[in-house]
């Protein structure tokens, strides 16, 4: 796991992978157990306490202010924003929009 390479630093890395775990989290709705997968991957190591600690903080932050992530050429997440237009290889699919 690249966040368990780079939980010592440099901090910017740090939080940017923290982010994107935290962005990985949200749309994985399958995903249960985040908070025990993530402290158990980076164990009890004392440079994962700031690791564990940047994740606990942004994850929440994510979740309020959150962006819209495209998954892929038929498909996205969008909270807020109005569906997009239906793309053309999407428009046999019903609930599929770019």
């Amino acid at each position: 796991m690249l966040l368990k390479k780079f939980a010592p630093g440099p901090k910017p890395v740090r939080v940017q992978l923290c982010v994107c775990l935290a962005i990985l989290a949200i749309q994985m709705q399958t995903w249960k157990d985040v908070l025990p997968t993530v402290v158990s991957t980076l164990g009890n190591d004392v440079a994962s306490h700031a690791c564990i600690l940047d994740f606990l903080r942004v994850l929440p932050e994510e979740v309020t202010e959150g962006r819209k992530i495209t998954l892929s050429v038929c498909g996205s997440i969008s909270r807020d924003s109005p569906p997009p237009p239906r793309h053309p290889v999407c428009a046999d699919r019903p609930g599929i929009t770019v």
